[in-house]
Order: C-alpha cells, then sequence, then structure tokens
C-alpha cells in the first residue's frame, strides 16, 4: 500500500469536523512554528529597520487586497457554501474580482508619486505583481474552500507559507534582502493557486443580473468589515512608521506577530467550521451551532490562556533571544497585546455566528467600532508612548468589539461555556505560572537554552495537570490519536 493511500485511509477514520480542524489545527501549529523560526532569522540577518520595511510591505498590500476584493471573496464562499447556483456565483465572482483587481492596479501605478517613501525600499513593484497573483488566488481559495473541501484549502495556505519563507530564507542568505522576503512571499501565492486550482471542481456557465446583485449585497458589508479589519491589523504599523521609524515598527509589528499563538485555534476553528455554520444556520440546526460555539471557546482558551500567562512572565527573554536586543523594547506593548490578542477570540467566534446567520452588517458595525478607536486612540497615544501606545489602543479595542460580538451573537445562538472544562484550564495555567514564576528565580533564563527549557517545561506541565484534571479532554484526544493510528 502506498503512502498517499495509507494516509487517506487513515484520515477517512476521522470524523468529517473532526478531520477538517484537525488538518486547520495542524497547519496552523506548523505555520506557527515555522513562522516563529523564520521571523526570528529575518530578525538577527535584517534588524528591526529592514524587517519594518517588509512589514510596511504587508501592510500596504493588506489595505489594496480589500479595495480590490471589495468583499466579493467573502461573498462567494457565503452563496456558494449555500448550496445553490454554485456555478454561476463562482464565475460571477471570478469576473468581478479581476476587473476590480485591474482598475486597482491601474489607479496605484498611476498615483505612484504618492508612495515616494514606500518607493525608494525598492519593493513597489513587488506589491503590483502580488495584487494581481491574489486577485485569481483569492477566488480560487475560495470557490475550493467554499465547497468543503477546508482541508485542502488549509493544505495550499500550508504549502504557500512553506514555501514562501523557504524562498525567503534562501534569498536573504544570498543577500537580497527586503526584495528577497517580498519575492518569497509572490512565490508562496504561485504556489497556492497552482494547488486549488486543480481541486477546484466548478464549471464555468453564464450569469445573470441576479448572481451580481446578490454577491454586491453580501460583499458590500463584507467589503467594509474588512476595509475596517485592515485599520485594526495595519493601522499600528503604518502610523508608527509615520510617526516614529522603520525599526520601530519592525519591533511592534514583530512583536505582534509572537502574541498571535493566542488566537490561532480560534482561527484554526473559525476556518474549518464556518461553511458548516452556514449551513447549519440555513437548516434551522442552532442547536449545533450552539454546542459547537461552545466548543470553540472552550477548545480556544485551552491553549490561548498558558500562551498568555507564560507570556507574561517570560515574554522579555523571549522577545530578546529569539529575535535580537533590538526587539526587547517591545516587552511592554507585548503585555497589552496579549490582552488585545484574548479578547479577539470572542470576536472571531461570534461573529462567526454572526455571519453564518447572514449578517454581514452587524459585523461591520464591530470592526467599525474597532477601527475608530484603534485610529483615534493611536494618534494621540503613539506620539506620547511610542509602540506601547499602539498596543494599548488595539487592547481597549478589541476589549470592546468583544463586547459587542457577543451581544450581537446571543441574538442568534445562546452563548454557553463548557464551565468544568474552563475552570480546569484555568487551574492548569493557575499552576504552571506559579512554576515559571519560581523556575525563573532558580533558574536565571540568561540564555536562549534556558529560555526554551522553561517555555517547554511549562507547557509540559500545563497539559500534564490538564489531561489529570480533565478525563473528558483525555478521553477526546485519546480518540482523534486512536483514529488516526496512534495508540497512548
Amino acid at each position: 500500500m502506498s503512502g498517499q493511500k495509507k494516509i487517506t485511509q487513515i484520515a477517512m477514520r476521522v470524523g468529517e469536523t473532526e478531520r477538517q480542524s484537525l488538518i486547520s489545527f495542524s497547519s496552523t501549529i506548523i505555520l506557527t512554528f515555522v513562522g516563529f523560526l523564520s521571523t526570528a532569522y529575518f530578525a538577527h540577518s535584517l534588524g528591526a529597520g529592514l524587517l519594518g520595511e517588509y512589514w510596511i510591505f504587508l501592510a500596504y498590500f493588506g489595505v489594496f487586497s480589500v479595495i480590490s476584493d471589495f468583499g466579493i471573496s467573502g461573498a462567494a464562499v457565503k452563496k456558494i457554501s449555500e448550496g445553490g447556483d454554485i456555478d454561476e456565483y463562482f464565475t460571477a465572482s471570478l469576473l468581478i474580482r479581476l476587473i476590480l483587481t485591474s482598475v486597482t492596479v491601474a489607479i496605484i501605478i498611476f498615483l505612484a508619486f504618492l508612495f515616494v517613501d514606500f518607493s525608494e525600499t525598492g519593493l513597489f513593484p513587488y506589491l503590483i505583481i502580488a495584487l494581481i497573483l491574489s486577485g485569481f488566488s483569492s477566488v480560487i481559495s475560495a470557490g475550493v474552500y467554499a465547497k468543503g473541501k477546508v482541508g485542502i484549502n488549509q493544505i495550499s495556505l500550508l504549502a504557500d507559507s512553506l514555501f514562501r519563507i523557504a524562498i525567503q530564507v534562501a534569498f536573504v542568505y544570498a543577500g537580497f534582502r527586503t526584495g528577497g522576503l517580498a519575492a518569497g512571499f509572490i512565490a508562496g501565492i504561485t504556489v497556492a493557486i497552482l494547488i486549488n486550482i486543480k481541486y477546484l471542481k466548478i464549471t464555468f456557465k453564464g450569469f445573470s443580473k441576479k448572481h451580481i446583485k446578490n454577491l454586491f449585497g453580501f460583499s458590500f458589508w463584507t467589503f467594509l468589515s474588512s476595509a475596517f479589519i485592515c485599520v485594526t491589523a495595519y493601522a499600528g504599523t503604518i502610523l508608527i512608521g509615520y510617526f516614529m521609524k522603520s525599526s520601530d515598527a519592525g519591533v511592534y509589528t514583530t512583536t505582534l506577530a509572537l502574541t498571535s499563538v493566542v488566537i490561532f485555534s480560534a482561527s484554526a476553528l473559525n476556518t474549518a467550521l464556518y461553511p458548516k455554520f452556514c449551513r447549519w444556520y440555513a437548516e434551522q440546526k442552532t442547536d449545533f451551532i450552539e454546542n459547537a460555539l461552545s466548543g470553540i471557546f472552550t477548545y480556544s482558551f485551552l491553549l490561548a490562556l498558558p500562551a498568555v500567562c507564560g507570556g507574561i512572565i517570560l515574554g522579555k527573554e523571549i522577545l530578546y533571544y529569539l529575535y535580537g536586543a533590538d526587539f526587547a523594547i517591545g516587552y511592554s506593548a507585548l503585555l497589552f497585546l496579549f490582552a488585545a490578542q484574548f479578547a479577539q477570540i470572542f470576536v472571531i467566534a461570534a461573529l462567526m455566528t454572526v455571519n453564518s446567520a447572514g449578517h454581514p452588517g452587524w459585523t461591520f458595525r464591530v470592526y467599525a467600532v474597532q477601527s475608530f478607536l484603534i485610529l483615534v486612540l493611536s494618534f494621540y497615544l503613539i506620539p506620547l508612548i511610542g509602540i506601547s501606545g499602539a498596543a494599548l489602543a488595539v487592547m481597549i479595542a478589541n476589549i470592546s468589539g468583544a463586547a459587542i460580538s457577543l451581544w450581537y451573537a446571543g441574538q442568534f445562538a445562546k452563548i454557553r461555556y463548557q464551565k468544568i472544562q474552563i475552570r480546569n484550564i484555568i487551574l492548569s495555567s493557575v499552576l504552571m505560572t506559579v512554576f515559571l514564576l519560581i523556575s525563573k528565580e532558580i533558574f536565571l533564563p540568561d540564555t536562549w537554552y534556558k529560555t526554551i527549557i522553561l517555555v517547554l517545561a511549562g507547557g509540559i506541565l500545563y497539559f500534564i495537570i490538564l489531561l489529570k484534571a480533565d478525563k473528558n479532554l483525555k478521553n477526546n484526544l485519546k480518540k482523534i490519536l486512536l483514529d488516526i493510528g496512534i495508540r497512548i
């Protein structure tokens, strides 16, 4: 039996939802680990200044991608996942996306004189190429994802990131600096297109005004939400680059990337379950949504809470030894960003429920509040307290967004928490925190390997305590491992 067939048989023994969630979790874990290592390499090789230029490149790409997409990709996922006129909606969305991308790129080239500082980095041509390729990639990916092929979509994202990082490391090692980072980014998008298009089982069909109207009816709110998501994600980087230096933007964005480990469980579950939430709501299976939602909170907290506790205790050492001495000044911002990311878990889970119920306008309101708070507070706080001001603005905005999101989601499903499991997670995190505090005093983490040992020891202790305290969680983990052929 070939290795591919054996892997396929193992995968098919696991339930569909569990399989897709497992793929999402596995790919996210791999990407997080590889991302941390690669960012550490780039930080040491390029320094905060050059790395900051690349983060600014990504910020501009994110902003212009939202403009050129206009929410069409999200609308395509919603309409295709509902099961009606699949081919027509895909064809319409692809044509609209390509037209919007062409117009956006033409306008950017015409207004290139406004981006003098960015053009001096030499990354402007890379930005244009990346935007053109992303026009194809986003709709093709949406078509695969909306048809329920979450695993394929996750594999394409994994291949995108791994190939991107491999090219970036090779180019940076060869001395190409930020140009190498941008070239690797483009290479990753290309690989994702090639993978997704192979599994895109959709026929191009003629469409009517109805399909265009329905896409734009949903995409308008999705576009507004995405625009404000961009503000939430990139305002700090751009404004720090404006008020301060690119090196400060490099420190802030690298710190923000480090804290993203807090939301990776919520993001993975959102990716795996959103198409199902849409189908469940269409079939009026509210109890399915409520049960899944309570599980999302539990499994998000399972990794998020110990990550926050450990990061608060060892964050300064992690920044210093993982990224370099220049990045240690980001510790105060790190504390605010950990709290901000934890609040974002509630936003992710709650807004998945709201979107699946077909109310993108409500999602827009949440992101509008977050963006408004971030912009207003950042303009005041960044000149006052630097990168910590940007982080504090994000924390306040995310906590506000979480409160509004949960209230909105409560209109469509009961917000329930698995109290026993969450209690066990809190208990295990507290005991891990005590262990780290004592260990830090006894075994001073004054080298990179001592810091890593403390991080690993704290994580192992946390899971030992949690699995001892929570038999249900232990049994669920055993079942998944047994299904994929691992006996413990």
